[in-house]
């Protein structure tokens, strides 16, 4: 089921660019890809990070299509370990007993997991 699309700006620029013999645009409502947030009934957002670019090598993709509200899980671990420091010096700014005070330490897991089946990349056609 696909409920979403993710472009990169260059894909958005050019979608938004196209017109039709006649010179009208054939996707107005993508404009210049700003503030977009439908596309042909999807859910739509635009994003540097669909192409990695300007951060690592452009790796040509332009588009992302899938299911997002299924396709990809998340979670936080139930059980969350809590720890009480009463003394030494565990921030390096003095001993916690000579000033009064307490740490309590908690340490959070959260998990990702996005799934290849669920989604398909359009890329850059190479001649």
């Amino acid at each position: 089921m696909v409920n979403g699309i993710a472009l990169d700006p260059s894909a958005a620029f050019t979608l938004g660019s196209l017109r039709d013999l006649d010179g009208r645009k054939l996707y107005p409502e993508v404009g210049y890809g700003v503030d977009l947030s439908t596309f042909s009934g999807l859910r739509a957002s635009v994003s540097n990070t669909v192409s990695s670019r300007p951060e690592a090598a452009d790796n040509k993709i332009k588009a992302i299509v899938g299911d997002f509200q299924n396709g990809i899980r998340w979670g936080i671990q139930r059980e969350i370990p809590m720890e009480m420091i009463k003394y030494g010096d565990p921030d390096g700014i003095g001993d916690l007993k000579s000033l009064n005070q307490v740490a309590i330490r908690a340490e959070v897991q959260y998990a990702w997991y996005v799934d290849p089946a669920r989604f398909a990349v359009v890329e850059n056609a190479t001649p």
